[in-house]
């Protein structure tokens, strides 16, 4: 698939309004990427992320998300989709709804069973996202969590994965800068160049000084001309 922009500038990780039974509020949701679209500097939008309440949408009401997105781009911006699944075959799934849908690319964040697994270095990381990009053609951006979380892919294990063709970029959540440089040297030295789109609210310009092609980012969401 041709991208309408490069994996450059701010994508927004958007928001998801809801209407007091739960349920998709699309009229508020369109609003809010009208919005954002109309922002100098936006060049993505990202859906069914963490700020997108991805781990409470059902299969359906996901794509239905996505397909909103993809409406409301017209084409003229990326739409990033977020997957969330803890079995492999799930997470394709998924994929292929994106791609159907008419997603760019897919965010694909971390199973739960890789908890405490992804410090042992790159071999099962690897084999995943190998599995699924071979499973589903759609451009991937990994997605780096802080340690905190106990799932953060070492430095190592990023520059590996960018080998993989089908993967265009990592979204680095850190929110330690020195594991952010690390991971950053780590992916400017990679075999392979891949987007670097830093994620942490609150150290943001330090992240763009230590170098950066852009932002995936849900502060963009709520003040999108901040983070540009």
């Amino acid at each position: 698939m041709t991208n309408p922009q490069p994996w450059t500038g701010i994508i927004p990780a958007t928001f998801l309004p809801l209407q007091e039974d739960y349920q998709i509020d699309e009229d508020e949701l369109r609003r809010l990427l009208r919005f954002l679209k109309s922002v100098p500097g936006v060049t993505g939008l990202t859906c069914n992320g963490h700020a997108g309440n991805v781990l409470s949408l059902s299969r359906e009401e996901q794509r239905r998300v996505i397909e909103i997105h993809v409406d409301e781009a017209q084409g003229k911006i990326n739409v990033v989709a977020g997957i969330k699944a803890e079995a492999t075959w799930k997470v394709i799934e998924l994929m292929q709804d994106a791609r159907d849908a008419g997603a760019n690319a897919v965010l694909v964040l971390p199973p739960e069973t890789f908890r405490g697994v992804t410090d042992l270095g790159p071999d099962v990381p690897y084999q995943f996202f190998s599995t699924i990009a071979q499973a589903v053609d759609i451009q991937i951006i990994v997605f780096q969590n802080p340690r905190f979380r106990g799932y953060a892919y070492t430095s190592e294990t990023l520059a590996k994965l960018a080998e993989i063709e089908n993967i265009v970029g990592v979204k680095l959540s850190n929110w330690d800068i020195k594991k952010y440089e690390q991971d950053i040297w780590a992916l400017k030295r990679a075999k392979r160049r891949v987007a670097i789109l830093p994620a942490n609210d609150t150290l943001l310009f330090a992240s763009y000084l230590h170098g950066a092609d852009g932002s995936l980012i849900g502060l963009a969401s709520l003040a999108p001309h901040w983070a540009v």
